[in-house]
C-alpha cells in the first residue's frame, strides 16, 4: 500500500516514475521467488498501481509501466487479465478520461 499511496500523492514525476518502476520490478521478483500468480490483495495493489502509472500526466511515466507491465502479465490468472483489461479498456471508453489516461490505457 506504501507503494501506490507514493504514487497516487506526490506531485514529483520523478518519484512516481522511480515508485512504479521499482513497484513494478518487486512483484515480479516476488512472483519469481514463489513461482504462482498474484494473490487478491497484491493484484488489487498491482492494478491500482498500473492504472495509477498508465494515466499519469508525464508521457515518460505512461511509457515506462505500459512497458514494465508485459515482465508482470505471465503472473496474473486469466480472470486478473481481464479484469486488468477491462480496467483499461473503460478507461479508454469513458468521456471524462483525459487524452494523456487514454492513451495510456491504450499503450
Amino acid at each position: 500500500d506504501a507503494f501506490a499511496h507514493c504514487v497516487e500523492s506526490t506531485e514529483k514525476p520523478v518519484v512516481r516514475k522511480q515508485t512504479l518502476l521499482h513497484a513494478l520490478d518487486w512483484v515480479v521478483y516476488q512472483m519469481d521467488s514463489h513461482e504462482g500468480t498474484l494473490h487478491v490483495e497484491l493484484f488489487s495493489l498491482l492494478t491500482r498501481m498500473v492504472m495509477a502509472g498508465v494515466s499519469d500526466v508525464w508521457s515518460a511515466i505512461r511509457r515506462m509501466c505500459a512497458r514494465r507491465l508485459g515482465s508482470v502479465l505471465p503472473f496474473l490468472s486469466l480472470d486478473q487479465l481481464q479484469c486488468l483489461f477491462e480496467a483499461l479498456v473503460k478507461t479508454c471508453l469513458q468521456e471524462t478520461s483525459s487524452w494523456q489516461q487514454k492513451e495510456g490505457a491504450s499503450m
